[in-house]
């Protein structure tokens, strides 16, 4: 029957094939039922999707509600403050850019660990009044025993 242009009302319709809307709207329906359904979704929330395949960017206007769980998988992450713990590098950062340990008066630090804090302490020795402390070895400090001359070289003791 081609022509059929009203049957009243159905408590229910079932069928094998596709329904042509041809621009007409489906109003009035409780719930829709679909394998597929394609097109874009019009009302601005969309509550219960928990999944929508990868994205290639995404703008926000408000915040992340983690509920701990964890980003993974990020090459990088910027914001203007972070907030609690951070782990890794930032966490190294962090404990550089604080005052660690120190070495006491006459002493210098053969190295720096990743809490800030000296290590090795090591003794400087006992330069004379007024003279440079030079670069003995690559690891060892020592004082200019003359004045150091116009290049700022010296022999270091």
């Amino acid at each position: 029957q081609g022509n059929i242009t009203s049957v009243g009302s159905l408590a229910g319709l079932s069928m094998a094939g596709n329904i042509a809307m041809n621009n007409y709207s489906l109003t009035g329906a409780n719930t829709v039922s679909a394998a597929f359904l394609t097109g874009t979704l019009s009302t601005a929330a969309q509550g219960n999707i928990t999944s929508v395949g990868s994205l290639a960017g995404l703008n926000m206007a408000g915040d992340i509600t983690m509920n701990a769980h964890n980003i993974s998988g990020a090459g990088n992450v910027a914001a203007t403050t972070f907030s609690g713990a951070l782990n890794g590098n930032a966490s190294t950062a962090s404990a550089l850019a604080a005052a660690g340990s120190q070495c006491s008066a006459g002493n210098y630090p053969l190295g720096v660990d990743a809490s800030g804090n000296a290590v090795n302490c090591t003794a400087l020795g006992n330069p004379s009044a007024g003279h440079a402390v030079c670069w003995k070895t690559a690891t060892t400090l020592g004082y200019c025993s003359t004045q150091p001359d116009t290049s700022g070289n010296c022999t270091c003791n």
